[in-house]
């Protein structure tokens, strides 16, 4: 039996107070605390609505309740070889057991001017069959979760010493990268891939490239978390409260302090939904904790873009068309946080 996450938990409500109050003061530090030594945490009082968060899972439902000739329209090259799009879009579940839907930002255009051309800040394609209401609740949730994810990493950087006012020049919108993610994992009879310890799993252990993932589970839950002692916890669903995780690129963004913690989720009885969103800097963000203000790096070796970051990271993962392999053995804890 798998014991239940003891994930730190923190309500952002005082983040809205004075700079210097003693209720902010003790936020920023259990904040920081979280993020180095556990790099999960669930947070409460983060301003995003009931009804903006029900929007989302009902845009979700909505989408996977299309017919699957509906859904591929909108997949990108490796299942949909006349789409224009090389990155964003709907992925099938044949590929890791999910099957998942990456929406970039709605304020991106095709052809945009000013924007570097990458797939990182290619246009949305979208299910024309759910209409403008879809479309705008998929925006509100995007432009909701874009705010909650400023906040948390002003939060972290303000937390570690650094200056959050710079937060908005690393993630201008439209510019940034972010992504938000419809998943939904069906009923399996057999699992899609077998940890270790045995448990059957719809989505193998990994840890995430990005900067923070600030992730909806609906009540059927699944995710799982791995402690530091190696044992894998349960992270239960809250109504009310978003799961929020670092990722490798904010880890090397914030000189190696951050943790970047393996997680999985565990094969579906029921059929699941969740909705992660990816909050992602601009791609040619140095990952150099210089542009947080944060003491920079002192070797001479330029500093890797996130782009350039993502694109090599990425190669792991089965849903970017990269072949899938068997879950790997526990990784060290890293000896910097």
């Amino acid at each position: 039996m798998v014991p239940p996450a003891a994930l730190p938990a923190v309500d952002l409500a005082p983040l809205d107070g004075s700079a210097g109050s003693a209720a902010r003061a003790a936020l920023l530090d259990e904040i920081r605390r979280a993020v180095c030594d556990t790099g999960f945490l669930t947070v409460h009082g983060h301003g995003v609505g009931a009804s903006c968060r029900e929007g989302g899972f009902e845009a979700a439902r909505a989408f996977f309740g299309l017919p699957e000739a509906a859904r591929r329209r909108v997949s990108p090259r490796p299942w949909n070889p006349a789409s224009p799009n090389r990155y964003r879009g709907y992925f099938p579940a044949s590929v890791d057991g999910k099957e998942g839907f990456d929406v970039g930002d709605p304020l991106l255009v095709a052809a945009a001017p000013g924007m570097p051309r990458t797939p990182l800040l290619e246009a949305n394609r979208l299910p024309e069959e759910l209409g403008a209401s879809w479309q705008r609740a998929v925006a509100a949730y995007f432009d909701a979760l874009s705010e909650l994810g400023a906040r948390l990493f002003g939060a972290i950087v303000e937390a570690l010493g650094g200056e959050p006012e710079r937060t908005a020049g690393a993630f201008p919108r439209p510019g940034s990268a972010s992504t938000l993610r419809f998943n939904r994992y069906p009923v399996c009879t057999s699992p899609h891939t077998v940890a270790r310890d045995g448990t059957a799993l719809c989505c193998a252990s990994h840890v995430d490239n990005g900067v923070l993932t600030v992730l909806a589970q609906d009540a059927r839950a699944g995710l799982q978390v791995r402690d530091r002692r190696g044992s894998w916890c349960d992270v239960p669903y809250e109504a009310d409260a978003f799961v929020v995780n670092t990722g490798l690129a904010f880890r090397r963004l914030c000189g190696e302090r951050l943790a970047a913690t393996p997680h999985r989720v565990v094969q579906a009885r029921e059929e699941r939904l969740s909705i992660p969103f990816f909050f992602e800097p601009r791609p040619e963000l140095p990952l150099d904790p210089g542009e947080l203000g944060l003491p920079a790096r002192r070797d001479p070796v330029a500093p890797e873009t996130y782009q350039a970051f993502l694109a090599r990271a990425m190669r792991r993962f089965p849903e970017y068309d990269r072949p899938g392999s068997e879950e790997s053995a526990p990784a060290p804890e890293p000896a910097a946080r």
